[in-house]
């Protein structure tokens, strides 16, 4: 139950569940057994239940209350008195259910009801009353043939085919006769028993949808924290029951405390196939306790109800959250950045996307449109076969610039853009726009089934995925209309896509990266209700990653991260659209297990852009390409749908632990270059992309990302508003009157103040976050001077309720406290926070080539000299705990130092500083944590395990990880029936045709070339090529026992070297792990 405190004018509200205000339960007090009725008459919803909290349900009345939108329920007292409005009985009011019914052009309320374990009637003209008794019992005895049970619970249905009207009753049994016309008494003869099985109990509750007739009914007794609800279907009102193998409507939910889900009605909205169950559980929380007496000290709740393609109820899950409005982000006009580093970085962010060519970036869209480009393509990226992917990005960025900064040079770009872009789709005629080189062709081959003509292009869905998403922006963001029909018709296009393909080969192609399509589709079904486009949306969903994670099954461990966490998003917006489980389910655990078991303490995830196996992290530390920038671009795309389907503070927990940590850090703050891979190797350093020469994708999602820092600071629902960061900004909320100010320097300070500037004439809750790195009891809000008591633990919400005025100042501290955080899997290397922020130590400015990146393919990954471990700094200390020795430095905020405990002595003078200001530098994130005892045998363990991989790297020109997605995009790959896996946690590729990579050597002098392959593969016969000569026949034999083996073959010195792996004729290659050009 929700708790208050007064406070002058003021609520505190306290969440007991991580949510700003719990729906559920809708009625205030102890009822059961609730009724719900959408009442033509009044536009309302009326819920009639059994008026509980007394011993043995020996209650006297009945109650009915009122609401205009589902959400807030008003009490508009009793309707039914027993012993003085219903003579014949004076004790056991329980369980009603009502119809409304026009007869002569008036409405009519027959509102059956137990009494005395009895059934009676009565009738109103308005759906509140009054409510005239008919005298007597309409039920009063067994049906003929049942001979134990009790005649309660009715049901009213009116058949939709006929228009008759039946009445359901029974406990023990369920019974239905046909009501007369005059719906106060029965027609004779017409009794039958349904009762589906043994199981049965009572509660029979019937609908009916799309031709199906539905009935439910609770299972075992009230008392039972087992009680549910099961269904079955008929094709009639009075039909044989079939009852489906799965039939769980709604149980219990221990983890969530609830119990005694039961005796239900279900409500369809009107006019929409939108439904909800009305149910009554324990009491929460303490209803478990209770024994007996938690049968009669019920509540009762809303939940929403789903139904699968072929109309089974797909089982609901019950929830304290309950139907509360979702909650909508702000346009990015409505929330001004005020200075502070936020609104600098957009800055920044702004200069470079201006420093952009729009007609280079045109270039490839004009292209292949048959038209002639205006200037030529960038080169990278952009000219590599990913061409026009930078300008899908480049569109949503400049309508992001546009709406949340106000750029009228990004407006004029963008709407030049949008024209040109016409251009092109009108050109092809068909919807399409995109910048792969030979579209025509390759979506010519894909339509008639060529599945593989897709592998034969770099990622090609993918690439269009940015173009369409940048139009959808255009016209959701920027408000170009003619942006809105180019999406439609590029809808259109999309599924045509899908109805050329049958269902299999739909799905093998979404095992390519194809982005989000299946989000953008769902959008455009919302913006034009057009259900083709949801269709289209469900059969661009990968199956194959769906239904692992809608059982709560993690088969992550190697995949390319950033193909899976788009798909991922259009699945959670799919089940924001449709309400569907599945959807909902595989991307609520998808969330969890990333981010609890697969994310480093900068927000970020992968490594070499794969998910490498959760319990084991060392790869995070030995890689230079550590977590990519658009897995967290998509993770906070997700985090966003996620928390506005289901606000919970955990999600802006992290949002703001990756946003300050991983994002912000990911723009350099003058020159403004944007970094692909974050290393967490303790010694290395990022590269920075340029405007002239960096095409990467995270120079696109980077453009996006510094964007709209305005987007999630705040959030609301119809009636209230939620405070999610504390970054200095000015918000207006048109709908509702209010205007306020954030004013604050965090994390430089521990406080943000929200002063109102305008009021609205409504009472309104604002919900501030309690994060999770203030320790309980230790955060404070004071308004208007006045402290607030609060009592709320971390990662939930401060409400505050009431009529505000203008002036009125909301005043948040925030103390921070210094943490240190290991790896994942328990690794022995600790982050170390002040608060949310991550902070970091410059080791070295010398021996970063590469920093500022040129446009060579691999120009986004730090290639430079990988410094030993054993010789970065380590936290050396016999504390179980070290944030004692982990000391601020006066006079510099956010700024600390910890020389008692790092070693080498060299380093004992490094300031650890906020990760996100910390540039042009080798940096440490992860100190390795080591005992005095322990630092000689680690160091020298350290020294033999990097000594091997050293002197490889000194004589690597060039390598390429087979079968990983970008380091075989970025050596050109390509392959005739070819296929990849994964083996002992390394990626391979092999071929029953051939497939092969470009190697570069700048120096000429590589002069070997070294394969790696399993040593138990036998029966494989291959040819290895180099620039199409034969350089050696390979058979394998399997003799190499249970490891992997490595065998090098001489070969030419060269600027460049086409290595192509063919197979015998009916044989194939070897499973191709590593291949690698040396200089020996």
């Amino acid at each position: 139950m929700m708790k208050r405190w007064s406070f002058s004018a003021l609520f505190l509200i306290l969440v007991p569940h991580l949510y700003a205000q719990d729906r559920n339960p809708v009625l205030k007090g102890y009822y059961a057994d609730p009724e719900i009725l959408y009442a033509e008459k009044t536009g309302k919803y009326y819920i009639y239940p059994t008026s509980d909290g007394f011993t043995n349900w020996s209650g006297t009345y009945f109650k009915v209350f009122s609401s205009p939108d589902l959400g807030d329920w008003k009490d508009e007292g009793v309707i039914l008195q027993l012993g003085t409005d219903v003579t014949w009985a004076k004790a056991n009011a329980w369980a009603p259910c009502i119809i409304e019914k026009k007869i002569n052009g008036q409405y009519k309320y027959f509102y059956y009801f137990t009494a005395a374990q009895k059934i009676g009637v009565a009738v109103a003209d308005d759906p509140t009353g009054p409510f005239t008794d008919s005298g007597k019992p309409l039920i009063d005895k067994f049906p003929e043939g049942v001979t134990r049970g009790q005649q309660i619970d009715p049901d009213v249905f009116t058949d939709p085919e006929t228009g008759k009207s039946y009445l359901y009753w029974g406990n023990g049994y369920m019974a239905v006769a046909e009501l007369r016309e005059d719906m106060t008494s029965l027609v004779p003869g017409t009794t039958v028993i349904m009762t589906p099985d043994r199981k049965y109990n009572e509660g029979t509750y019937v609908f009916y949808r799309k031709g199906k007739y539905y009935f439910s009914w609770s299972e075992n007794d009230t008392r039972d924290p087992n009680y549910r609800v099961r269904y079955g279907t008929a094709d009639g009102p009075v039909g044989k029951i079939t009852v489906p193998a799965n039939n769980l409507v709604i149980a219990k939910d221990t983890a969530a405390g609830i119990y005694g889900t039961g005796h239900h009605s279900i409500l369809q909205v009107p006019g929409k196939d939108e439904w909800y169950i009305v149910y009554h559980r324990f009491h929460y929380p303490d209803g478990i306790k209770m024994g007996r007496a938690a049968g009669y000290n019920r509540e009762v709740c809303i939940d929403r109800i789903t139904f699968d393609e072929a109309g089974n109820i797909i089982p609901v899950r019950p929830t304290h959250r309950g139907i509360a409005p979702s909650l909508q982000a702000f346009s990015l006009r409505d929330v001004q950045l005020l200075p502070g580093m936020f609104k600098d970085a957009r800055t920044v962010d702004l200069q470079y996307i201006l420093a952009m060519n729009p007609d280079r970036l045109l270039a490839p869209y004009l292209r292949e449109a048959g038209l002639t480009p205006k200037a030529a393509s960038y080169t990278n990226w952009e000219s590599g076969g990913l061409d026009g992917h930078i300008g899908g990005h480049y569109l949503s960025a400049l309508a992001m610039m546009y709406a949340g900064a106000g750029s009228k040079q990004a407006l004029e770009r963008l709407n030049y853009m949008i024209s040109e872009l016409k251009k092109c789709q009108d050109h092809y005629g068909d919807g399409y726009i995109g910048g792969i080189p030979g579209s025509r062709e390759l979506w010519k081959a894909v339509m008639s089934g060529d599945i593989g003509a897709i592998r034969k292009k770099w990622v090609p869905l993918y690439n269009i995925h940015k173009t369409y998403a940048g139009i959808r922006d255009a016209y959701t963001i920027a408000g170009n209309q003619q942006a809105r029909s180019m999406l439609i018709r590029f809808s259109d296009w999309f599924v045509k896509l899908a109805a050329s393909l049958f269902p299999q080969q739909m799905q093998e192609m979404l095992q390519t990266e194809h982005g989000g399509v299946n989000e953008v589709l769902a959008d455009v079904y919302q913006l034009t209700g057009d259900k083709k486009y949801l269709d289209a949306a469900r059969s661009f969903s990968h199956q194959a990653i769906l239904e692992p994670l809608e059982k709560g099954e993690d088969r992550l461990n190697n995949l390319h991260a950033n193909t899976q966490i788009p798909k991922i998003v259009g699945f959670e917006r799919i089940a924001q659209l449709t309400g569907d489980p599945a959807y909902e389910s595989a991307a609520r655990f998808f969330w969890e297990t990333v981010v609890a078991h697969r994310t480093v303490a900068i927000g970020g995830n992968s490594v070499r852009e794969h998910f490498h196996p959760s319990d084991n992290f060392t790869p995070m530390i030995t890689s230079e390409e550590g977590p990519e920038t658009c897995n967290t671009y998509n993770m906070l795309k997700l985090t966003q749908l996620l928390y506005q389907s289901d606000p919970q503070a955990k999600y802006m927990d992290y949002y703001e632990r990756a946003l300050y940590n991983h994002i912000l850090s990911t723009q350099h703050p003058v020159k403004g270059g944007f970094v692909y891979f974050t290393s967490m190797r303790p010694g290395h350093y990022r590269v920075y992309s340029q405007p002239q020469t960096s095409m990467w994708c995270c120079v696109g999602s980077g453009m996006e990302n510094h964007a709209k820092y305005n987007e999630m600071i705040y959030a609301h629902d119809t009636k209230e508003l939620y405070v999610n960061l504390f970054i200095p900004s000015k918000l207006t909320w048109k709908e509702q009157g209010l205007k306020l100010t954030q004013q604050t320097r965090f994390p430089e300070e521990e406080k943000t103040t929200i002063t109102i500037d305008q009021a609205g004439k409504n009472e309104l809750a604002i919900h501030i976050r309690y994060p999770s790195w203030v320790s309980p009891g230790a955060m404070k809000v004071s308004l208007n001077g006045q402290p607030i008591d609060i009592q709320n633990n971390p990662s939930s919400w401060v409400s505050v309720k009431r009529k505000w005025k203008k002036g009125d100042k909301i005043v948040v501290t925030l103390p921070m406290h210094t943490t240190t955080e290991l790896l994942p899997d328990g690794l022995n290397y600790a982050a170390v926070l002040h608060g949310p922020v991550v902070l970091a130590a410059k080791t070295s400015q010398q021996d970063m080539p590469g920093l500022w990146a040129d446009d060579s393919r691999m120009g986004h990954s730090a290639h430079g000299k990988k410094y030993p471990l054993h010789e970065m700094p380590m936290f050396i200390s016999n504390d179980t705990s070290i944030t004692p020795y982990i000391r601020p430095v006066p006079g510099k905020p956010l700024t600390f130092t910890a020389a008692q405990i790092i070693q080498p002595a060299s380093y004992k003078s490094l300031e650890l500083i906020p990760f996100y200001k910390l540039h042009d530098s080798r940096y440490i994130t992860y100190w390795q944590r080591e005992t005095p005892a322990s630092l000689q045998g680690i160091k020298e363990k350290l020294a033999r395990e990097e000594a091997a991989a050293a002197q490889l790297d000194s004589i690597t020109v060039d390598v390429v990880k087979s079968g990983e997605q970008q380091p075989e995009s970025d050596h050109f790959l390509a392959a005739e029936n070819s296929r990849t896996g994964v083996y002992k946690d390394r990626h391979w590729r092999n071929a029953k045709g051939w497939f092969s990579y470009r190697l570069t050597d700048k120096t000429k002098r590589g002069n070997t070339l070294r394969v790696t392959y399993y040593g138990r593969e036998k029966d494989r016969h291959f040819h290895i090529l180099v620039n199409d000569r034969n350089i050696a026949e390979v058979s394998l034999d399997g003799s190499h026992g249970d490891a992997f083996f490595t065998v090098d073959y001489p070969v030419p010195a060269s600027g460049q070297l086409t290595v192509k792996f063919s197979a015998v004729q009916g044989s194939q290659t070897a499973n191709i792990y590593e291949v690698r050009w040396l200089q020996k």
